[in-house]
């Protein structure tokens, strides 16, 4: 699975999925991607 940081929610019926909650920064965004291990590096 690729994951990627978004500054929007996707819209519905796309091909992107939401996963997890949304984050106050990008900072804690990039801390909890990076931290995620379902996503691919």
């Amino acid at each position: 699975m690729k994951c990627q940081i978004v500054e929007s929610q996707p819209a519905t019926g796309g091909s992107m999925k939401v996963v997890g909650a949304a984050h106050t920064t990008k900072a804690s965004a990039e801390a909890a991607l990076k931290a995620d291990k379902t996503c691919a590096k």
